[in-house]
């Protein structure tokens, strides 16, 4: 593109170079702003994953304790009525270790559901002949607590009203399926079978005149090896429920789910739906679920289904040393868990559009502000340089005056180029008054010309041969004058062109060292900043060394806890449990700590060698601003040389000009004195004439040379 204005031409190359420049550093902006928003979400999710589960493993294991607690009961219960019947049929030398009849066994059975409310029913079943050997002296007789064959089978359960009545246990040996897959004398069974404490797996049951769903704690009379009978208690499950649908209540809103569910995969306690008590697990659970809780053993289970949009925790719950273990199961809708995930997300997209417009309109204003700057700067340029055509215009075109002079106030090219043209003026001034004076000569000449003409008319045959030599060198000299002037002003030419650019590459290298120290100073401060970020780094190495002195002193305490309830026997039971759940989690916060330790350790080995990076960077943009200081240097030096060589060019152009007028006047002389030579030598009248058009040339350059005022 060419333009017709050097100013518009400076502005429109400098604000290409800003647009570029501006927009480049936005557009790395962006990228960078983009790059770090990625890595801020992806970490905060890792983050609220780690805090998510940690804290669904905190409610499940406590929801897990109050399970258990409330399950101990019936537990030590049947451990009291075994022990108290196993001392009955324990003979030696005779004599029971303790003498009871049945009638007394009966009031005490009923004593023990008196004083444990929670319980639904307690009961006893022994073999037949079992208790005493007196079974034919019952058979018939209707005795409360006997069946038909004398066998002791009472059975005392709570009526609705709280009051407690006397029933016979059924179904001892029926091995009848029910609808929940388990036998209906399995809580006979069970105890018989295995020989240790059996937990019945939640089923409808009729307590009365009434069916509620209930589990029945069993254990069984044992005497060196042989078994005698079962002991056992009824718990009704409801509370679970409740238990459940409070705790889900208390974590995001109740917007998840949370189940109990036994080892036949039936739904012991479910929140979604209350209805849904006692079905298969899979009626609520979908496949994967149901794959994890086939697949959970002692330690938990954590997975974010994102295919299902769920978060699961899945936790045993083992039943005192039955060997019996529950299945916990907490759900929770992810997009609620990552809602504040989302809205940190939604907030930094927000954030890096308003950079982006911010960014966008700072760098138009940049732009514009470097356009008008460099607008000035151009027409600084371009005055002095249109002074000087204006000039020459008016030399050219009008009244001729070589009096006027360019003001030189510039101490660079364009000041030179106001010297020179100076210059040029006097020189040219100088010559037009010797022009003159030369004009005026001629015009004497002329009228002397007639005169002479007759005195030399002898003399002229005898030398046009040799002006006719002269003539033909003259003409040869005029031509390599004129040749000499016309390559003089090539000459000219192009060492303005070759200033000219060495001005724009000193430029361009002044504003290329201009910009490599902005970049010096912006790595300066990446490196701050990233300095800063190790230090932050450090600084959460000493809280994990507390966290880790934390859970040390935690894992301590859980310890001497755990061996204070092992003093305690079977009181400190409960409380060992607790204290070895609170140091597996010490040692669960001990390793977490460790482990972000090392990530730690990491994050500021790359924090290290990215500062060594960024001081390398720094001391190459220094070397490389001392690197474009030499070459302005070297630039300044060309852009003198180039104008020495131009004022040489001008005074060559000068000289070849004056030596190629000085030769056409001798040309014209000579051409005179052949042409006056012939005149002469045809008559007297053809000098009269030559005079007379002497006269009219003279007249004519007196013309010419009055335009000019000198």
């Amino acid at each position: 593109m060419k333009f017709k204005s050097i100013q518009f031409s400076i502005a429109a190359l400098a604000g290409a170079c800003l647009f570029v420049a501006v927009g480049g550093m936005t557009l790395y902006a962006l990228v960078a702003f983009d790059r770090n928003q990625s890595m801020v979400v992806e970490r905060s999710e890792q983050i609220l994953e780690q805090h998510v589960r940690s804290k669904l493993e905190a409610v499940a294991s406590a929801e897990m304790l109050r399970i258990r607690q409330q399950l101990e009961q019936p537990f030590a219960v049947n451990e009291q009525l075994a022990l108290l019947n196993r001392q009955v049929a324990d003979v030696q030398d005779g004599l029971p270790a303790v003498m009871i009849s049945r009638e007394e066994m009966l009031r005490y059975v009923y004593k023990v559901l008196e004083d444990q409310p929670e319980l639904l029913a307690a009961y006893v079943a022994w073999e037949a002949g079992a208790f005493d050997g007196l079974d034919d002296l019952y058979a018939g007789t209707g005795r409360p607590g006997h069946s038909q064959s004398g066998q002791f089978i009472p059975y005392w359960y709570r009526e609705a009203d709280g009051s407690i009545a006397l029933d016979l246990l059924t179904e001892l040996n029926d091995e009848t399926l029910l609808d929940n897959g388990i036998r209906a004398g399995e809580y006979y069974f069970c105890p018989r079978d295995t020989q240790g404490p059996c937990v019945i797996d939640p089923a409808p049951y009729d307590v009365g005149d009434r069916t509620v769903m209930l589990s029945s704690f069993t254990a069984p009379i044992m005497l060196n090896g042989e078994f005698l009978g079962i002991v056992g208690a009824d718990l009704s499950l409801d509370f679970l429920q409740s238990m459940l649908e409070q705790s889900n209540s208390r974590l995001y809103d109740g917007l998840g789910h949370q189940a109990l569910i036994s080892t036949n995969d039936r739904l012991v306690a479910w929140t979604g739906n209350g209805t849904a008590l006692g079905q298969h697990a899979e009626q609520v659970l979908d496949t994967a679920e149901m794959a994890n809780l086939k697949r959970l053993a002692d330690q938990p289970i954590y997975e974010v289904d994102r295919a299902n949009n769920e978060i699961e925790l899945w936790m045993p719950v083992p039943l005192g040393n039955s060997g019996t273990r529950w299945a916990l199961l907490i759900s929770l809708p992810l997009d609620v868990v990552m809602a504040e995930l989302q809205a940190l997300e939604d907030e930094l997209v927000q954030n890096q559009s308003s950079v982006a417009v911010t960014l966008a309109v700072i760098g138009a204003l940049i732009v514009l502000i470097g356009l008008g700057v460099m607008l000035l700067v151009g027409y600084s340029l371009a005055r002095p340089a249109r002074r000087l055509a204006t000039m020459l215009d008016e030399v050219a075109q009008g009244e001729g005056d070589l009096t006027q002079r360019l003001e030189i106030n510039r101490a660079d090219e364009f000041g030179d180029i106001a010297r020179g043209f100076n210059a040029f003026l006097d020189k040219l001034q100088g010559m037009m008054r010797e022009v003159v004076g030369s004009v005026q000569q001629v015009t004497d000449a002329a009228e002397n010309t007639a005169d002479i003409a007759m005195r030399t008319n002898d003399g002229v045959q005898t030398q046009l041969g040799e002006i006719e030599l002269v003539a033909t060198a003259v003409t040869e000299m005029t031509a390599t004058a004129q040749d000499v002037a016309r390559n003089a002003g090539l000459a000219a030419e192009a060492a303005g062109n070759a200033q000219g650019s060495a001005s724009h590459g000193r430029k361009v290298v002044q504003d290329t060292a201009e910009t490599i120290q902005s970049l010096a100073a912006d790595i300066e401060r990446a490196a701050e900043t990233v300095q800063a970020l190790a230090r932050d780094s450090e600084n959460i190495s000493s809280i994990l060394e507390t966290i880790r002195g934390i859970a040390e002193q935690t894992n301590l305490l859980a310890l001497n806890a755990a061996i204070e309830a092992a003093r305690a026997g079977d009181h400190g039971r409960g409380f060992a449990v607790v204290a070895d759940e609170v140091r597996n989690l010490a040692l669960k916060t001990q390793n977490s700590t460790e482990e972000i330790q090392r990530m730690i350790e990491q994050l500021q080995a790359g924090t290290r060698q990215t500062v060594t990076v960024m001081e390398q960077s720094r001391n190459r943009t220094v070397e490389s601003v001392l690197q474009a200081e030499e070459a302005d240097a070297a630039l300044t030096s060309i852009t003198q040389a180039v104008s020495v060589i131009n004022d040489m060019n001008i005074q060559i152009a000068s000289a070849a000009e004056q030596q190629s007028a000085v030769a056409e006047d001798i040309n014209r002389n000579v051409s005179t004195i052949g042409e006056v030579a012939n005149s002469v030598a045809e008559g007297a009248g053809d000098a009269s004439k030559a005079s007379a058009g002497l006269t009219k040339l003279a007249e004519h350059q007196r013309r010419l040379i009055n335009q000019f005022k000198v």
